[in-house]
């Protein structure tokens, strides 16, 4: 079972590692990850699994769970209460600034006009307001590192708590008792200029990472929330919610109005914008029979009346907005590695913070407990967990939604990172590169011309009960040639048989006929059929009677230019482009010709496809399977990252890593761009978060005041913390741009 729940409270890395380690140690729970940019615990659970147990973990830790069983109704209780935290951030970031600026003017203007016993009174004050922001401002931090705590968690909260805790503590010692401070002074609103910073960046970012939630939030908007829903004809049409579709159900859809079901033209003609479906910018020609799909939008001229197939969670919206779901919910590698980083981070902070307060007091002794006790907060509060935990995440998941906007849906974040580095390009032939509707390029009667319209009205009857694609192609040959007779006979007395690759065998008037390849056919001749000498290009069809040869056909499958030109630019960027098919390897060498491509395998079944792939892996080939068809799916399983077409089986794209809307390999070249900006945004954020942590904390606990005599002060370690987190998150946003 598997289950999402959008998690309020979460503000870093540590948090949702946090809130992922508590829900996986909850009963009846199989697994649990943590989407921060998206704010989503996805779990899988057993039958067993009680909600009310994992509630009640997460609200321990001091977060809280959003529990609604409409996916509408749990975005709207999300968005209510991120809205209702950024008015409270809102008010605490400009309460605490406005404490910072006024106390630190009026103290500026103190030092030089009041006498001794004023500033004292007037460092009273202060350390009230100190307070009152404390209280007020950092509560959350408060809270949530004391819940934390109490479970041996440890996240930004605990670093933000200590450190703002010890600045109030050290100022209220510095302030009644100087003489242990060594008659050095911490201004006495130390705590808030903390928090002033870390509620900044906090603000900062939350305005950011709401950024990267946008593909979700803009899928979910194509959703109708009502339908009309036509109760019987001539009657007026009901207004039910969506959810009370059922299929069958005929619904009317006026003109300008979106499609509240995936359907079939019942009644009507009009254009309809399938753009968010298919990211074509045309509107596409509708009439009955026609297919349609929920969240589209009827043209503005014409109303349609369809009859409901897929409703709910069925609809292609639904689908495309579940695959972006689990995409968003995996982690890439580089997360892995900044996940294991994060889980000892913290405590080494806090054990570098004792450190440098023992050391500066072994060092200096009393005379430097006030350099001692400042260096350490400033350890505690430069050091950003944030920066690391967010380069991955955000980066990915501003990608995800980028490629969703592009008609190209990812599931999972490892296939994002690796497309980048692949080196070999397998595609299927049929459907793929070529357009998987092939026509009759070349014909040849055999017979005197007053036989032809029998003969093609006997082979039509035959090839359009049969489902081969090279029989729909002669059919729709045949019917194009004007050679059907207009009194047809009665073709039901003949049975077909199939074999499949080979051909038909029927017979008619007590004659055995056959139609298909050259050695199917040849078993009935005298004399063999030499293809050598047929020169045509395409799969060769031979229709025969007893021991006679009455027409030969040569059906070809056009390559659009756009796919040479893909297959070019891949092997430009020194990638080796393979052709796996199953058709004949005449005809697999004829596309291979054309497309200028590396190898070609012919008449190759599904698992010596997948044979193929496993021996391009075993060569330290990184390998992407690109496919369409049911013969694809084993082969698309062993790839490092699969490739399906949206027009292609159920399957393959169940199966595959990457599905292309379009159904365009031109998508390819895209993705790949998107993919190596990604894995660059990902570099620079993790080389960021990693040489800002390096560098900082050894500034902040004063190993350089030997020789700089400066000690950082506590605010301005605060508003670095903050100013790498915000870095990082506007670092992933430049992937929304390009």
């Amino acid at each position: 079972m598997l289950r999402d729940y959008p998690v309020m409270g979460m503000h870093c890395a540590a948090c949702s590692a946090n809130v992922e380690k508590t829900a996986s140690k909850v009963a009846h729970i199989l697994s649990a990850k943590v989407d921060l940019g998206a704010a989503i615990l996805h779990i899988d659970a057993d039958d067993q699994f009680e909600e009310k147990d994992l509630i009640e973990a997460i609200k321990n830790i001091g977060f809280e769970l959003i529990v609604s069983e409409d996916e509408d109704e749990t975005l709207k209780k999300q968005e209510e209460f991120q809205k209702r935290e950024f008015k409270i951030l809102s008010f605490e970031l400009i309460f605490a600034w406005l404490v910072f600026v006024i106390g630190s003017i009026v103290m500026f203007i103190a030092k030089k006009s009041c006498s001794d016993y004023a500033m004292i009174q007037l460092n009273h004050h202060l350390f009230g307001w100190s307070i009152a922001t404390y209280l007020i401002c950092g509560r959350r931090y408060i809270v949530g590192a004391l819940k934390q705590l109490r479970h041996a968690v440890f996240s930004m909260d605990t670093l933000v708590f200590l450190s703002t805790t010890a600045g109030i503590i050290y100022s209220a010692i510095a302030m009644f008792r100087p003489d242990l401070m060594g008659g050095t002074k911490l201004h006495t609103n130390s705590s808030t200029m903390i928090l002033a910073f870390v509620l900044l960046g906090k603000f900062m970012e939350t305005k950011a990472t709401g950024k990267t939630r946008s593909a979700i939030r803009s899928l979910l908007s194509l959703k109708p929330k009502v339908a009309r829903k036509i109760d019987k004809e001539g009657g007026e049409d009901l207004i039910i919610d969506i959810r009370q579709i059922k299929p069958g159900d005929k619904l009317r859809i006026l003109p300008g109005e979106e499609i509240t079901a995936d359907g079939i033209v019942y009644k009507g003609e009009s254009n309809v914008i399938e753009q968010m479906i298919t990211g074509e910018s045309q509107p596409a020609f509708k009439s009955k029979g026609s297919k349609v799909f929920a969240g589209t939008i009827n043209g503005k001229v014409h109303e349609l009346i369809i009859t409901a197939q897929k409703t709910g969670s069925d609809t292609v919206l639904n689908e495309i907005i579940r695959v972006v779901k689990e995409a968003e919910a995996t982690k890439a590698p580089a997360t892995r590695i900044a996940d294991r980083i994060i889980a000892i981070f913290v405590p080494t902070v806090l054990v570098i913070s004792l450190l440098t307060l023992i050391g500066w007091y072994v060092i200096g002794g009393s005379q430097m407990v006030s350099y001692a006790l400042v260096s350490a907060i400033s350890v505690l509060v430069i050091a950003c967990p944030c920066a690391l935990g967010l380069a991955t995440p955000t980066a990915v998941s501003v990608a995800i939604g980028k490629a969703a906007r592009m008609q190209i849906l990812i599931r999972s974040a490892k296939a994002l990172e690796d497309i980048a580095k692949s080196d070999t390009f397998v595609f299927d032939k049929t459907g793929t590169l070529t357009l998987g509707k092939p026509k009759v390029t070349h014909y040849e009667w055999l017979t005197e011309a007053g036989e032809h319209n029998g003969l093609a009205t006997l082979l039509y009857e035959v090839e359009k009960r049969s489902t081969h694609p090279l029989a729909e192609a002669l059919c729709n040959f045949l019917s194009s040639q004007n050679l059907l007779s207009d009194n047809k006979e009665d073709y039901s007395n003949i049975n077909p048989l199939t074999e499949p690759g080979k051909g038909i065998s029927f017979f008619y008037n007590n004659d055995l006929y056959r139609i298909g390849t050259a050695s199917f056919v040849s078993e009935m001749l005298d004399i063999p059929i030499d293809e050598t000498k047929n020169k045509e290009e395409g799969s060769k069809v031979y229709f025969v009677k007893e021991n006679f040869l009455l027409a030969k056909f040569t059906i070809s499958d056009s390559i659009p230019q756009r796919n040479i030109e893909v297959i070019r630019h891949l092997q430009k960027e020194q990638r080796r482009v393979l052709i796996m098919t199953g058709d004949k390897k005449e005809e697999a060498e004829r596309v291979g010709k054309i497309l200028g491509a590396d190898q070609v395998f012919g008449e190759l079944l599904p698992d010596e496809k997948m044979q193929q792939i496993e021996e391009l892996i075993k060569q330290g080939r990184h390998v992407v399977m690109v496919g369409d068809g049911v013969n694809d799916t084993e082969a698309m399983t062993k790839a490092e990252v699969s490739i399906a077409m949206s027009k292609g089986s159920d399957i393959a794209k169940e199966v595959a890593d990457i599905t292309l809307m379009k159904s365009d390999i031109r998508q390819i070249p895209q993705l790949i761009k998107l993919s190596e900006k990604t894995r660059s945004i990902i570099k620079q954020n993790l080389f960021w978060a990693l040489i800002y942590n390096a560098i900082a904390i050894p500034v902040a606990s004063g190993l350089f005041f030997h020789w700089t005599h400066y000690i950082l002060n506590p605010g301005i370690a605060a508003a670095a913390m903050a100013c790498s987190s915000v870095l990082v998150v506007t670092n992933s946003l430049r992937l929304t741009k390009g």
